[in-house]
């Protein structure tokens, strides 16, 4: 504001002079302003082991439920139990461009109260080990299948010889 526009808009003698807001002075902001919505609760669930993503691997949980050293916090409120896996190697890594791909090191988030349906990313336990896998679960044929993101794995046939830990419903991957 020019000099000249500040004595054109300065009160003249006796009018009243316009004051602006005090401290605690409720002020309305603009129409289009609103509060971010805001998380109502973090949930934490234990990092309870390492997941092969290739191939049938011994699923180490070293600690008794409960007893886990490390949990990740999360806003995802699980159906059933829920459980962190760190993945390793490199099966579930998709081809560039493609998508979902969760690569090396990601910590992924499975429910147990979710339903395992054909497309949806699973852990899998082996009948009569503690061997598991994680994988894309896919139906051909009538025929339940466990299949890697990356082409360059083999499809693993589902029958009878394993069960499905949870669904996959989050990933968290640190830089």
């Amino acid at each position: 504001m020019a000099l000249g526009d500040a004595y054109r808009s300065a009160p003249k003698p006796g009018e009243a002079i316009k004051e602006g807001p005090k401290v605690g002075d409720t002020v309305r902001h603009d129409a289009n302003v609103q509060k971010a919505p805001q998380p109502i609760r973090y949930h934490r669930y234990p990092v309870i082991s390492r997941v092969q993503a290739g191939a049938w691997t011994e699923c180490v949980t070293p600690y008794e439920p409960g007893g886990e050293p490390h949990e990740e916090a999360t806003d995802y409120r699980a159906e059933g139990r829920a459980f962190w896996l760190e993945v390793q190697g490199d099966s579930m890594t998709a081809p560039t461009g493609s998508r979902p791909s969760v690569p090396e090191g990601t910590l992924v988030l499975f429910d147990t109260g979710k339903e395992a349906v054909p497309g949806k990313l699973v852990a899998a336990l082996l009948a009569d080990s503690n061997e598991a896998t994680f994988k894309q679960l896919i139906e051909d044929g009538g025929r339940r299948y466990l299949k890697a993101l990356n082409p360059a794995y083999p499809l693993i046939p589902i029958n009878g010889n394993c069960r499905i830990l949870g669904v996959a419903v989050e990933a968290k991957t640190r830089l």
